[in-house]
């Protein structure tokens, strides 16, 4: 019986947090332009765009639009406190505002998959096993990156997304299957190590920096079959050893 694989897309197959980091940076460049010598510090600008964004996420979820209102609502709260002038505060937060919407300006985006991803991809191809994705974000987000990196190539129509959480797809995804021989490969302990364990299906952990909501614990869940991977490219080289 042939396996299932079944992987995040973003910072697991395809580069995308740097993007948001990018972001972010220009943020704090913003503030130091308009408030020069007395402009806050960069960790207090950053720290205070993380509290911003992790509590629009709660309101909006993964969203196209949460990302630049949170940079919008930072920089409008930094403004108040400086006293900047409303005029001026409403033309910056829009200006913060068009930077989160770079994020998914495809011309900033990497021209292909995470190092090792595609050779990984063919392998499992080759291999006759099952190849699916599941994401989480706004669908025409998340089309257009499967569209513009030919995803569909390996994974034909079984790419799945939801708005939030994966656990109820995944679950569904496994049900007919051997939950031994079935895998999820991802960069999020909370989006996507947490759920496919919760589910009883292994874990193929490659861990990778990126925000604040992804960090997770995993004390009281079985970690039994969790593997740590240091790159996706691992998975071929333990196909055979420890995902049989």
């Amino acid at each position: 019986m042939n396996k299932t694989f079944i992987f995040d897309l973003d910072d697991t197959l395809i580069y995308t947090h740097f993007l948001y980091s990018r972001a972010k940076a220009d943020l704090a460049r913003l503030v130091d332009s308009r408030f020069g010598y007395v402009a806050p510090d960069v960790l207090a600008i950053l720290r205070l765009h993380e509290e911003v964004d992790l509590r629009l996420t709660k309101e909006m979820g993964f969203s196209r639009e949460r990302f630049p209102t949170s940079l919008s609502e930072a920089y409008t709260r930094i403004s108040e406190m400086m006293g900047e002038p409303e005029r001026e505060r409403k033309q910056n937060a829009q200006e913060a505002y068009n930077l989160g919407k770079t994020v998914f300006d495809k011309g900033r985006w990497l021209p292909s998959l995470v190092p090792g991803a595609l050779e990984t991809l063919d392998f499992l191809t080759r291999q006759r096993d099952e190849l699916a994705i599941v994401t989480i974000g706004e669908e025409f987000t998340q089309n257009e990156k499967v569209k513009f990196y030919e995803l569909n190539r390996w994974f034909g129509d079984r790419v799945y997304i939801v708005p939030n959480h994966k656990k109820e797809r995944i679950k569904e995804l496994a049900e007919d299957r051997d939950p031994k021989r079935v895998w999820f490969a991802g960069n999020s302990a909370r989006s996507d190590i947490l759920p496919a364990l919760e589910v009883g299906i292994g874990a193929l952990y490659v861990p990778r920096e990126t925000w604040a909501h992804d960090q997770c614990d995993l004390k009281g869940v079985d970690t039994s079959r969790l593997i740590t991977l240091k790159s996706i490219k691992e998975i071929p080289e333990i196909y055979s050893t420890k995902l049989s």
